[in-house]
């Protein structure tokens, strides 16, 4: 019954998350730390990462003392820039929630994921020198391999004003081990990953016929759309 529970929990993990973003709760802080706290919804590689305070707050000081970043508010939006830092076996990452209302200019964004990709690769130098490690790979851009920054944002706008594909968005950082993620495309990515979990668990075993209990149960109710 251990992968039926881990099925239910995820339900209602995605069910949760899709209450909030029809009631356009994201300007809030609550649902940006339900997403970090479940970063499966973002990339299912990072299923076991946990929020690293103690490197969150070194990459802020970092950040602002050599890269010249401002954390203390977003000018846009006159609000705290709201990062989590996340840590998995063999990737770090930033998450940044921009706020909802808020359109981002490609141009003001990319020198941003810049500067964070440059300050998360000061920062693993540094845990590398400390642990005696042997120092990361670095691509042409001279960020190491290891760093991820994921910007969720509503959308991106080219030089023009007008709105950017999510393709040709990622295409501008992508040099910076970056992505952006768009809020409409978040719940029907964690809707994908829910399918992909349920697809590897075989319904000739208990575990199996426990999920498509779940399922049936919730046809009535939240889960018709899964």
């Amino acid at each position: 019954m251990e992968y039926a529970q881990v099925v239910r929990t995820r339900l209602e993990v995605i069910d949760k998350l899709e209450s909030m973003l029809k009631a356009n709760e994201l300007e809030n802080a609550t649902p940006r730390d339900f997403v970090s706290d479940n970063p499966w919804l973002l990339d299912p590689a990072w299923e076991r990462a946990t929020r690293n305070a103690e490197k969150e707050k070194a990459f802020r000081t970092i950040g602002e003392e050599e890269y010249k970043l401002d954390f203390s508010s977003d000018s846009e939006s006159n609000s705290r820039v709201d990062i989590k830092y996340l840590t998995a076996p063999d990737r770090e990452t930033i998450v940044e929630f921009k706020r909802y209302g808020r359109d981002i200019k490609i141009e003001e964004i990319r020198e941003q994921v810049w500067r964070y990709a440059e300050a998360m690769t000061r920062i693993l130098e540094k845990d590398d020198a400390r642990t005696d490690r042997a120092e990361g790979r670095k691509n042409a851009s001279g960020i190491d391999e290891r760093v991820n920054v994921l910007i969720i944002v509503r959308r991106v706008l080219d030089n023009r004003g007008k709105p950017m594909s999510p393709g040709a968005a990622n295409a501008q950082v992508e040099m910076f081990w970056a992505k952006f993620l768009y809020f409409s495309d978040m719940l029907a990515q964690s809707r994908e990953r829910y399918q992909e979990f349920v697809k590897g668990v075989s319904q000739k075993d208990d575990a199996g016929e426990a999920i498509q209990a779940i399922e049936f149960s919730g046809s009535d109710g939240n889960a018709e759309n899964i």
